[in-house]
């Protein structure tokens, strides 16, 4: 892979960040991997992804998972408990891999953006498509009237 073929984007704040810029620089990876500074427009971001990779031992509500279903950016994510696997529907909208299952994670990431396009295509409507039958106010709003009325 050279660049312009492939660029990997992290983002956000934390006590690694200075090691990760390192081991990117001494690997001779800085052309590829770029280690971003926390964002507030996340719609921005996801809009320029093709794919959102999320990677947490745990999650309450995957709210990160909606924003980037929502513009059209399928997920791949370790199927831990909450969040994921309560919005992502593996091999429809995205994939689950078995958490810490690096292997299988790596395979997913390779298959969608340079396997097969259409599964990439595929995905990303159907993400777009759920997140706008399922997670809107809309449709919260009805489901909290359901369970009040009952």
């Amino acid at each position: 892979i050279s660049p312009g073929e492939l660029e990997v984007n992290f983002y956000g704040e934390g006590p690694e960040k200075l090691n990760l810029q390192n081991i990117v620089k001494s690997l001779h990876l800085d052309k590829i991997i770029n280690i971003n500074d926390y964002v507030t427009d996340v719609d921005l971001v996801f809009k320029e992804a093709d794919l959102t990779v999320f990677t947490s031992s745990y999650e309450g509500f995957g709210l990160t998972i909606i924003e980037a279903m929502a513009n059209k950016t399928p997920v791949i994510s370790y199927n831990i408990n909450y969040g994921p696997r309560d919005i992502i529907s593996h091999g429809e909208d995205g994939y689950l891999v078995s958490y810490g299952d690096i292997e299988n994670l790596s395979k997913k990431i390779y298959q969608i953006l340079f396997e097969d396009i259409n599964i990439l295509n595929n995905f990303s409507n159907n993400a777009f498509q759920k997140v706008n039958e399922n997670f809107t106010h809309k449709f919260a709003r009805n489901e909290w009237k359901k369970i009040i009325e009952n």
